[in-house]
Parts: structure tokens; sequence; C-alpha cells
């Protein structure tokens, strides 16, 4: 391991796009993030993590916990799962911590095998911000590659004002506001999810299929 610097940026950069998930991050931010410090609005580290003399994964870290005696937030990873995993222990160490606390999300199966393998805690945490699908129909002509992916053709979304209609078939229903919108495609434990409505059974399978999407963490992208 080592800090990354400027000529790293291209292998930093590579790894991050091959997440299946993420941001888009023009490399100006990628500099920008570097010259900064900073992660998610305090002093950070980004370690790179090398095999063979090739970067496979990288470590974001808030190094202001440093010498206190509690973990070390992870806030962003990206590349090999066994190389980071195997990589933890030893930022610990240097950081003078007793753990690191890994951000990571809930569709992140290979660090998940790799925590289990050996005996580290998993538990899932809130997403502590607020999120809403503020233009319904930009929005799903934007995802509406990967709801294909999912169901194909079998889910139809039409924006209707703050909400959208939802058809599948002959079954179909309306969801009316944003909060109830955007509770049924990222999922979650709120309020607005736990209030949703009853859809049709045959529209409810298909929408089961097609959501959650993935909610990203902040990460580099924090403002």
């Amino acid at each position: 391991m080592r800090p990354a610097g400027e000529g790293d940026l291209p292998a930093l950069i590579a790894l991050h796009q091959a997440e299946p998930v993420r941001f888009l991050r023009p490399r100006e931010d990628w500099r920008r993030a570097l010259a900064a410090g900073m992660l998610m609005n305090r002093a950070s580290d980004l370690l790179c993590i090398a095999r063979g003399g090739a970067i496979v994964a990288y470590a974001g870290l808030q190094s202001a916990l440093r010498g206190t005696r509690k973990p070390i937030p992870v806030c962003e990873i990206a590349g090999s799962r066994g190389a980071l995993a195997a990589a933890l222990p030893g930022i610990a160490a240097g950081y003078g911590a007793p753990a690191v606390d890994v951000r990571t999300l809930a569709e992140d199966h290979a660090l998940r095998a790799e925590a289990s393998r050996r005996g580290w805690t998993v538990t899932g945490a809130a997403f502590p911000g607020t999120l809403g699908i503020i233009d319904p129909g930009r929005f799903f002509e934007a995802t509406r590659p990967l709801l294909e992916e999912r169901v194909g053709s079998a889910l139809t979304v039409e924006a209707a004002g703050a909400g959208a209609r939802l058809s599948a078939g002959p079954a179909a229903a309306a969801v009316g506001t944003m909060g109830a919108l955007t509770a049924l495609v990222f999922g979650g434990d709120t309020p607005e999810a736990r209030a949703a409505p009853a859809l049709p059974p045959a529209l409810q399978q298909v929408v089961d299929a097609a959501f959650p999407l993935p909610l990203l963490w902040y990460g580099y992208n924090y403002v």
C-alpha cells in the first residue's frame, strides 16, 4: 500500500470506472479530490493497493481519526475485493486503530464474501441524506436501459406530475407523489415506503423484479 499521487490517476480512474454502480466522475474532479485531501467533509488519505507492481484496488479513508483508537472510516473503495480485504488489517495497524469501518453498497456481494470468510461483522446502515426523484420523465428515460435489462418490456413507466403511472399488461397503478415514487424505486425502511399502497399482484411481481435500484454512496462525490 502507498498514498496515491497524480501519476496514479489513470489506474484509479480505470478501477472506479469498472465498478458496476458508480457516479460519473470527470478527470478534473479526480484531480480536485486529490488536491483537496478531503473525503465527505473530513481530512482523508487515498491509498493504492498493488500486487505484482500493478494497482488492483484503492481505499479512500478519513484520516482525521488517526491515533484516536476509533475505527477508521473507509468511505470509498474500488477494485479487487480480495486485495482490499487483505489490506484492511494493515490499514488499521498503520493508523493506530482497532479496526476499519468500510462503507460499501448492499449489493457488494464480493466484499460480503470476503468479510464472511474472515469472520468480520456486516451490518446495514441508513442512508444519511435526502433522496427524491424530482423529474420522473428524465429519470425513467435515463434508467430505461437498466429496467429493460431486468424485466424486458414487461414494465411501462410514464411520468405523471410528481409521480408516475406503472403498468404491466392490463395491470396498472398510479404512484402520485415524489416520496412514494422514490420509495418504490429505491426501497428502504422509510415512512413513505411503509405507507405505499398495495399494487395489483401481476404488477407487483414485475415491480419487485425491476426495483429497488442500487442507492449510491457519496464517497468523493460528497459536496
